[in-house]
C-alpha cells in the first residue's frame, strides 16, 4: 500500500493532476488537507528547487551514505529530521509554506491549520508532489477511491493514461542522455517545442503553468497522432508504411 492509498478519502488522480487541481485529502481527524503540485515555471525560475525534489527523495541509506546527524527508516522522519538537524530546513520549509496550505513550522515542528502534520498525512503529500514531478510513477488507485469516476472508468481515458506512462519513460530516457552529455538526447526544451508544434492552440505560458506529469501527457499524444496519420496514409495506399519518420518529429534513439 502506497502513502496515498492509506487515506480512502481524497481527490488525487490522473484527471486532477492533468488539469494542475488542487489535492486534497481527508485525514483521520476528518480534517481537509489541501495542497498544490509544482509546476514547469517552479522547475525553471526556482534555481533551488532541484534540491528541494532531492531531498523529498532521500532514502534511509543516503542518509547514512551524508552522514546526516539523525537516523530514519521513514520518509516522513527524513524529511522531520532534515528540517530539524540540518541547514536544509530553509529549501524544505520555502516549498512547503509554497505549495500546501496553511502550513507552518514552529518549535521544529510541522502545522496545517494549527494541527500537528502526521507522518501518514506528509507522506501522502510528499508521493503526490513526486508523482507530480515525474519523480516517481503513478499507481492504480483503490476502487472506493473518489477516482473511480464514470470518466475514468472509459475505456479511451484509460487508454490516454497509458500514454502518459510511456510518455514519461521517454522524457525520463532522454534527461538520462542529456546528463551523459550526448548530442541525440532529447531535453525538456525538446520536448516543449515539440509539443507547441504538434499543438499549436498552446502557448508556451500554458506549459509553464503545467506540471511535469501533464506535460509528459502532451508529450505522449505527439507520437500517438502521427501514427494516426502513418496508418491514415498505408490505408490509403493499401499498404503500411515501415520505419517512417515525421520530418518535424524529435525522435529518441
Amino acid at each position: 500500500m502506497t502513502a496515498i492509498q492509506k487515506f480512502e478519502v481524497h481527490n488525487f488522480s490522473k484527471i486532477n493532476l492533468l488539469r494542475n487541481g488542487t489535492i486534497q485529502f481527508l485525514n483521520f481527524n476528518e480534517n481537509i488537507i489541501s495542497f498544490n503540485c509544482p509546476t514547469i515555471t517552479d522547475m525553471y525560475d526556482e534555481l533551488d528547487f532541484n534540491i528541494f525534489i532531492h531531498l523529498l527523495e532521500l532514502t534511509p541509506n543516503e542518509i547514512r551514505k551524508y552522514k546526516l546527524p539523525f537516523i530514519a527508516k521513514e520518509k516522513a522522519n527524513i524529511i522531520k529530521g532534515l528540517i530539524s538537524h540540518t541547514e536544509y530546513s530553509k529549501y524544505l520549509i520555502k516549498y512547503f509554506t509554497k505549495y500546501i496550505n496553511n502550513f507552518d513550522y514552529k518549535n521544529k515542528e510541522l502545522y496545517i491549520n494549527n494541527n500537528l502534520l502526521t507522518n501518514d498525512e506528509l507522506e501522502f503529500i510528499i508521493e503526490a508532489i513526486l508523482i507530480a514531478c515525474g519523480r516517481k510513477e503513478y499507481f492504480i488507485q483503490k476502487e472506493n477511491t473518489i477516482e473511480a469516476s464514470e470518466e475514468e472508468d472509459n475505456s479511451m481515458v484509460r487508454e490516454l493514461m497509458e500514454q502518459a506512462k510511456k510518455a514519461e519513460e521517454k522524457v525520463q530516457k532522454a534527461n538520462k542522455y542529456k546528463q551523459q552529455n550526448s548530442q541525440d538526447g532529447l531535453s525538456t526544451d525538446d520536448v516543449m517545442m515539440a509539443i507547441l508544434y504538434e499543438f499549436p492552440s498552446l502557448q508556451i505560458n500554458d506549459i509553464f503553468a503545467m506540471n511535469y506529469f501533464t506535460m509528459s501527457w502532451y508529450f505522449s499524444y505527439i507520437g500517438k497522432i502521427d501514427q494516426h496519420r502513418i496508418n491514415t496514409m498505408a490505408y490509403a495506399n493499401g499498404a503500411m508504411k515501415k520505419n517512417y519518420k515525421h520530418k518535424h518529429m524529435i525522435m529518441l534513439k
